[in-house]
């Protein structure tokens, strides 16, 4: 059985108030490279603020040449990080280990859990800090009632090692926010935007009538875009009196995987193919396939994890986020699977 960590969310030290900030002077942003991270960077420096952007190759600094963004070239888990925290009064974490699924726990754990112990532990020091927005995942939740939306008050019962480690170093952050460590937890249900390549390759497969309905694909998703979720975690930075609290970010819209999928396909002038596939075959025949073909070294197609697509209902309340922070998404799914599919259209039309 998987290992369950409990779920910490203390009370806020103050009442968050929406339309009063608190003044962000310096902000670390780590993750810099990522899908988030980049945009996140991006959007500080953009508002006129001092932003230094924590990578962790010459590749990924290459990103932000001539952005405006201060670079810092780091690894979270090594001592260099004392210096890549300096003067910086607000920290916003995104670094981690999203996947494969295919990677050992302890790969996940080295960068999601150990990463986090270092950089907090360190931030423990500075006399500049003012806020540390530790970016989390719905993943810690789990499975979720699709009628009842889980809010930040529901116990966590992550289903794979990425939300385990993820709920590991949530309650490494919040067990310090008790003793007065300035954090606010921030977790976003899948963010899509067309820089993704999870996003991109999924509009591609619906696109080219490659993904098979599996099972009714009645469970749910509440997708968020890009821009929306930086959006929250700029106020998850700059609300005044939040320390402590955690925040679901997710989209104003529960879609079924069937009509989210209908979506992407219509804005990508198709249709879903006809063919269902049963889940009581699918998963099954994932199982045994899972384990014949690493036997004779071959990658299974079909994966128990990837059917987790059409089994998993995601359905959140982003209550806490709308009144604490006076945020609400702006965009519907139809409105941003529109923009990301006009944007492939374009990145494939010849220079």
């Amino acid at each position: 059985m998987a290992a369950r960590y409990p779920c910490i969310n203390s009370t806020p030290l103050n009442n968050g108030v929406a339309g009063m900030e608190r003044e962000m002077k310096f902000v670390l942003v780590t993750g810099a490279g990522g899908f988030l991270g980049t945009a996140i960077t991006r959007k500080l420096v953009s508002l006129g603020v001092g932003t230094r952007a924590l990578v962790r190759s010459e590749q990924k600094a290459a990103l932000f040449v001539g952005d405006g963004a201060d670079v810092s070239i780091c690894d979270i888990r090594s001592a260099g990080i004392k210096d890549a925290v300096a003067r910086a009064d607000t920290v916003i974490h995104c670094a981690a280990v999203l996947g494969p699924t295919s990677l050992p726990r302890e790969s996940f754990d080295s960068i999601n859990v150990g990463g986090t112990r270092n950089l907090v532990e360190v931030l423990q020091e500075s006399h500049d800090l003012r806020r540390f927005v530790h970016i989390s995942s719905v993943a810690v939740v789990g499975d979720t009632d699709r009628d009842n939306p889980a809010d930040e008050r529901m116990a966590c019962h992550p289903i794979d090692d990425y939300g385990q480690s993820k709920l590991a170093a949530e309650n490494i952050v919040l067990k310090m926010a008790v003793n007065g460590f300035p954090a606010v937890v921030a977790r976003p249900m899948w963010i899509y935007g067309a820089s993704s390549l999870v996003t991109t390759n999924l509009f591609r497969k619906i696109a080219k009538r490659k993904l098979p309905m599996i099972g009714r694909g009645l469970n749910t998703m509440q997708p968020v875009a890009l821009n929306d979720a930086v959006d929250c975690i700029v106020k998850c930075a700059t609300v005044p009196g939040i320390e402590g609290r955690i925040f679901n970010i997710a989209g104003s819209e529960i879609l079924t995987v069937r009509s989210m999928c209908e979506t992407i396909a219509k804005a990508m002038n198709t249709t879903l193919p006809t063919l269902t596939v049963p889940m009581s075959v699918a998963l099954p025949l994932a199982r045994f396939l899972e384990r014949l073909l690493p036997v004779v070294g071959i990658d299974s197609p079909l994966t128990t994890k990837k059917l987790e697509f059409f089994r998993v209902n995601n359905s959140y309340s982003i209550e806490r986020a709308r009144t604490e922070l006076g945020w609400m998404p702006k965009k519907t799914f139809e409105q941003g699977a529109h923009e990301i599919a006009q944007a492939m259209k374009l990145m494939q039309q010849p220079s």
